[in-house]
């Protein structure tokens, strides 16, 4: 596809015109993906056979994601979907073949309508993407009668409400007991920070991290469904217009884990894209002079932490993320990488790793630009009860540091406070069943994703650009950085 296709061609793909069988729905969302033709990319190939033996895989929102503002939705357990953006579609497409293993997989498109069943629900049902120019011709309507087929997927929608608020009751009690563990990893880290990172934070506001996560009787639903709430509205006023739309299929990055821990950063000194629309532009950069873009090149935009103590994960969103100082930013990726008893050091050493290696690569992109983009941190959170056996000594080291590291202790007060209501915790929900913990624990990935507002020489962008990306390169420095004074805080050995 050459520039200027991508950049003109608007047209859509004719849809298969083959029945398929609803088998699942999600939050008043009933989504169908039908199977694809038998033209597609080898890496959707077992997604096909899938879809071939049982017609059909419903569509649902991906409970793992912890930031963004754009809908995740799941697709069995391999692969998710995402409204289509052109220039993020173009970009998988040209990226350089080094890149590939730090970005996800692309499978392909899908084509989704809005649509109403016989009781009036608001149904999004997935099609094959024929590829076809003349799609637009075709009358898809958007309030075709579906009938009574879909009446068991309102019911499966309540029982999954009802479960979670369910589970978030029944678990409150217990949830008290994490913030009193994660302090304690906190606490003997913040003197680390004393030292200080390099250079003065712009944002001076003391923030304690623990004070970031929401109570649980304001967790009313997870990031996944704000999302997903936003883009049917997005959807409904652009229904008298259009009522089909494309979605990216993309691989699920949490898909391996069983309790999977997922920390969202945004990455880069600057976020709007040279197609940000101007009245937005003044706006990004007062968010990333307010926060510690500015100065680190990155933000927390969304965290999820996986504690074996209470068997509950703990949450941070992009509103908390965005009022993290440079000191408060490190506490938070000392809690990330910390299991509610100990600080996991082999997992820091991995995603330095890959860090590393991903900083090489993109040191040789010429012209690249990754505005708004994301790295994505995930890694198994379940453990094996025997790899805790190290942590009652690291506990004593820690321990004796503590009263050196953190000089302005707490109150008491305040900690009965912390462990009355700070603890944002909920039952982990296990989205794969069959996965075999020993082959994924201690496995962490590194991935970049969210590539909507990113450019190169290949855009013929009215502002082309030389060399790699600084932006995206000093944030990535700045996290290596860090992550590296983690491991050796707590780790005497090179």
């Amino acid at each position: 596809m050459t520039c200027s296709e991508y950049r003109f061609k608007r047209s859509f793909s004719r849809v298969t015109q083959a029945a398929g069988k609803t088998i699942g729905r999600s939050c008043g969302l009933c989504v169908v993906l039908f199977v694809v033709s038998a033209a597609m990319s080898p890496a959707l190939l077992p997604m096909a056979e899938i879809l071939a033996s049982q017609a059909g895989l419903p569509l649902e929102p991906l409970v793992h994601q912890v930031g963004g503002h754009t809908c995740m939705l799941r697709v069995g357990d391999g692969a998710i979907c995402k409204p289509l953006v052109q220039r993020e579609h173009f970009v998988y497409q040209v990226l350089p073949q080094e890149m590939r293993p730090f970005t996800p997989k692309y499978m392909g498109m899908v084509m989704v309508t809005i649509e109403e069943d016989e009781d009036g629900k608001t149904l999004m049902v997935a099609y094959p993407d024929g590829g076809d120019d003349n799609c637009a011709e075709l009358d898809l309507k958007p309030h075709r009668r579906l009938g009574r087929r879909h009446s068991q997927t309102h019911h499966n929608h309540h029982k999954y409400n009802h479960h979670y608020k369910h589970s978030m009751d029944m678990k409150s009690k217990s949830c008290e007991t994490s913030p009193k563990n994660i302090r304690k990893i906190v606490s003997e880290h913040q003197g680390l920070a004393e030292s200080g990172l390099e250079g003065t934070s712009q944002r001076e506001t003391k923030i304690d991290v623990l004070d970031l996560v929401q109570p649980v009787h304001l967790l009313k639903r997870p990031w996944s469904m704000v999302c997903l709430e936003r883009q049917l509205r997005v959807f409904r006023d652009s229904s008298k217009h259009k009522n089909h739309y494309k979605f990216l299929l993309l691989e699920n990055l949490v898909s391996q884990y069983v309790r999977p821990c997922v920390l969202d950063l945004k990455m880069g000194t600057r976020q709007h894209g040279d197609d940000t629309p101007a009245y937005k532009v003044a706006h990004m950069i007062r968010k990333c002079e307010n926060s510690t873009s500015s100065v680190l090149g990155f933000r927390i935009s969304g965290m999820q932490v996986y504690r074996t103590d209470t068997d509950h994960c703990c949450f941070m969103n992009k509103h908390d993320g965005q009022l993290l100082s440079e000191r408060s930013c490190e506490e938070a990726l000392a809690c990330f990488f910390s299991n509610g008893k100990r600080l996991r050091r082999e997992l820091i050493s991995m995603a330095l790793q890959r860090c590393i290696r991903l900083k090489e690569v993109l040191k040789q992109q010429d012209s690249w630009r990754f505005y708004s983009s994301s790295l994505l941190i995930v890694y198994e959170g379940q453990l094996a009860a025997a790899s805790d056996s190290d942590s009652e000594g690291l506990d004593s080291m820690l321990t004796h540091a503590a009263g050196n590291l953190r000089r302005n202790s707490i109150s008491e007060e305040e900690e009965d406070a912390d462990e009355e209501g700070a603890a944002a915790c909920k039952p982990c929900d296990n989205g794969s069943q069959g996965t075999d913990v020993n082959a994924t624990r201690g496995i962490v990935d590194v991935r970049m994703i969210d590539f909507a507002h990113t450019t190169c020489q290949q855009f013929e962008d009215l502002v082309p650009y030389e060399g790699p990306d600084d932006g995206f390169l000093h944030g990535l420095c700045n996290l290596i950085r860090i992550l590296h004074k983690l491991k050796k805080s707590y780790n005497n050995t090179p």
